[in-house]
């Protein structure tokens, strides 16, 4: 493995510490760092732990894996891919300079609200950063993924980095992002099946009343539009999260049981569907 090809190290040493520092990480946490390459991240996750906390390294590369078991007795590092890692079934957080080719899967992951995550530093791309925290940390629009992290989430970003500030020097824009579990979720664990499902339903018929309108009586739309500030005609990019949020809470508690029902599975279809079309475009790309 070429790892200039997988990962920029951070290589400011007195910015790493100044962004572990003033993390929220705490005496006796369980940290959990993603991409642990030379050590410059994880020895201030220990410092900042204590003799009482933990941090856990997931390192892909064996030679990185074994180094850092070398320099570090009192860190568990696990070479693995952190694709397969699972996660801690106790209150954890994470601090990590990601792989940018990875970040789609280790945000689909990390972000289950079943988890017990309560923080999490992320240095990525910017542009993926946007995409996961929309309006609130100053994107044009909304999408998918900040519909489904925005009831569980709060998002942050807490630096702009320098090209640098890294080796090799990335091409893109690099931020970290503050991923913080909400004290009160917007949306029950019981119902976020059912919020995905809805989400999905109404984003397949982005345009107009489109979809809306096989959910809602034009009486309640009317009222969801004047309550909440739902806009029709605009997609599903220009509305706001508090708009869809309490549209799907109006959903649950107005909506009869049979238009309930027209969202289920809406969710695993989007998923197939952008999953061939994904497959499709490698396939244009490389001919295989």
């Amino acid at each position: 493995m070429d790892l200039k090809f997988t990962q920029n190290f951070l290589t400011n040493e007195p910015l790493v510490k100044r962004l572990v520092e003033t993390s929220n990480i705490a005496q006796g946490d369980i940290v959990v760092e993603i991409g642990g390459g030379k050590g410059a991240i994880t020895k201030h996750l220990v410092e900042k732990v204590g003799g009482t906390g933990k941090v856990i390294v997931v390192e892909l590369d064996a030679q990185l894996a074994k180094q850092l078991r070398e320099k570090f007795n009192n860190v568990e590092i696990l070479q693995q891919d952190v694709r397969d890692f699972e996660w801690p079934n106790k209150y954890f957080k994470v601090f990590s300079n990601i792989p940018f080719n990875i970040t789609s899967n280790i945000f689909n992951s990390l972000l289950n609200p079943e988890l017990e995550l309560h923080t999490a530093y992320l240095i990525m791309q910017e542009e993926a950063a946007l995409m996961y925290g929309g309006r609130a940390i100053g994107s044009s629009v909304e999408t998918l993924k900040s519909f489904l992290g925005a009831p569980f989430y709060d998002f942050t970003v807490v630096h702009k980095f320098i090209a640098s500030d890294f080796s090799p020097r990335p091409n893109v824009d690099v931020v970290c992002l503050k991923v913080e579990r909400k004290t009160s979720p917007l949306v029950s664990l019981e119902r976020f099946e059912k919020y995905c499902d809805f989400l999905a339903f109404v984003i397949s018929s982005p345009y107009g009343r489109g979809n809306w309108e096989k959910l809602f009586t034009s009486k309640q739309l009317q009222y969801m539009s004047k309550l909440y500030k739902l806009k029709f005609g605009v997609g599903m990019s220009g509305q706001p999260q508090d708009a869809v949020i309490g549209s799907f809470l109006s959903f649950l508690e107005k909506v009869s049981e049979l238009n309930k029902k027209k969202v289920d599975g809406a969710f695993s279809t989007l998923q197939y569907q952008q999953m061939k079309l994904s497959k499709i475009n490698r396939t244009r790309a490389t001919g295989y």
